[in-house]
Order: structure tokens, then sequence, then C-alpha cells
């Protein structure tokens, strides 16, 4: 695991924001489904969404590049989140 996080600092700071988010936000959001219900939990996520919480992404980054790269970061939340895909 050490050499794991070895690596982290390589990323480029919005995927170690992106990363930590989709490792986060799995369990939080089964929480608030526990706690508040679907229906409050869906109405508090588009508030977060519309709120400008969704924009991570530089402009700077070839969309082609950006997806190869989101995708890499969904599969290692994937394999080392909480949830298992």
């Amino acid at each position: 695991m050490p050499r794991r996080l070895e690596r982290l600092p390589a990323l480029a700071a919005w995927e170690r924001w992106l990363l930590a988010r989709l490792i986060l936000l799995p369990p939080l959001i089964g929480a608030a489904l526990h706690l508040l219900g679907f229906k409050r939990t869906r109405c508090l996520l588009a508030r977060w969404v519309s709120g400008g919480g969704g924009q991570v992404l530089p402009s700077l980054v070839a969309p082609a590049d950006q997806a190869e790269r989101i995708a890499r970061l969904v599969a290692i939340a994937a394999h080392h989140g909480p949830y298992r895909a």
C-alpha cells in the first residue's frame, strides 16, 4: 500500500481531487440515503451539482485524454474504495 500512496503526488491536482471525491462520495451518499431517504438525498445532490459542485476538470486537457484519465481514476476508486464495483 505505501508504494501506491507514493504515486499520489504524480497525479495532477484535479485528478487527486476527483479521486478523493470518487472514493468519499459513495459512502456519504449511502449514509444520506439511510438517514434522509431517497427524496431528500436526491434534492441535496441536485442542489450540490447545480451549485457548481460538479466542476473539477481543467479545460486545458483534451477531452479524449480527460476521458481516459477519468476512467483510470474511476477504476482506482472502484478497486480501492469502500464499495466494490
